[in-house]
């Protein structure tokens, strides 16, 4: 028996209660992160007088950073992977969600006229869920070694 090979039994009876946790966690983040983009949507748009489509792209690069430093070392901690290779991983995948999140939010605010802060909650609202399993899988997951096959 070899004590420092994983089976993928372990894996899978592992990762059921730690995937709850992260899901917990991620929601936590998420909170935040949306208040942290509304909040300061909102107050760079009617306190200082910026166009709601810069204030809101204003406000998603100030949630990136956040975001990956709150999932790297408490959401999704312990995957071992380096930093770097996280980081870009991350900013890939997050330049591809914030960009497709912003065009929503031009489509239904510009477009279809729909109220900003409206527009924010419905893209935040379907963008949790896709986020929370690409992340999870394909940026902060564990990734088997070779020889682990």
């Amino acid at each position: 028996m070899n004590l420092l090979r994983t089976t993928r039994e372990d894996v899978v009876h592992r990762a059921k209660p730690a995937a709850t946790g992260s899901l917990f966690r991620f929601l936590q983040m998420s909170g935040f992160s949306f208040l942290l983009n509304l909040g300061l949507t909102i107050l760079l748009h009617q306190i200082f007088h910026f166009s709601a489509e810069l204030a809101y792209a204003i406000a998603l690069l100030s949630v990136l950073v956040t975001n990956f430093v709150v999932m790297r070392w408490y959401v999704f901690s312990g995957s071992g992977q380096p930093l770097a290779r996280q980081a870009g991983d991350f900013l890939v995948a997050s330049v591809f969600f914030r960009g497709i999140e912003y065009l929503a939010f031009l489509l239904l605010h510009s477009v279809l006229n729909m109220n900003y802060v409206a527009a924010i909650v419905l893209v935040m609202g379907l963008a949790f869920v896709a986020k929370f399993f690409f992340y999870r899988q394909h940026v902060f997951g564990t990734r088997p070694s070779i020889d682990s096959e």
